[in-house]
């Protein structure tokens, strides 16, 4: 029984454990470019609207403020469709699914480790939770592999 209790440990650590701290770290990594996507559009739409003033009334800042009017542009439409929000909510419904999972795994293993549980019984509870973790998975976008990279980066052992 203790090398059942070690494979969910196991389990546990490397596959739902990362992933929920990967969903995590790429939900408010996205929930911060949302926000600095939202700023640099209002801050471009004020510089417009400056620049559009001071054009009318003199002969500079016409050209600049045409560049302006298109990047404005441009980043209204990430914003409508507010890809980052987006993201940002789904990886954070993603990680909150896995942290109930967590709970269903870490009762699992106090059940190993002290109920008087047959073998059987944890090992058919384990091979659903395991089938569980993946539905999770197919249920919700899959974090990019700079989310990964990103996340081994930051908890690379020293």
């Amino acid at each position: 029984m203790e090398q059942l209790t070690k494979e969910i440990k196991y389990y546990l650590d490397s596959k739902v454990w990362v992933t929920k701290k990967i969903r995590m770290a790429a939900a408010e990594r996205r929930q911060r470019w949302s926000t600095w996507v939202k700023g640099a559009l209002a801050f471009l739409a004020i510089l417009d609207t400056v620049l559009s003033v001071i054009s009318s009334t003199t002969n500079y800042g016409g050209t600049v403020s045409t560049i302006c009017s298109v990047i404005v542009m441009g980043i209204a439409f990430i914003v409508t469709g507010d890809v980052f929000q987006e993201q940002a909510n789904n990886y954070r419904d993603a990680y909150h699914d896995l942290e109930m999972l967590t709970i269903k795994f870490e009762t699992l293993i106090r059940q190993s480790e002290f109920d008087n549980c047959k073998r059987s019984e944890i090992e058919v509870k384990f091979d659903n939770l395991k089938v569980e973790y993946t539905n999770i998975l197919s249920k919700y976008i899959n974090q990019t592999g700079r989310d990964y990279n990103l996340f081994n980066e930051k908890n690379k052992k020293k």
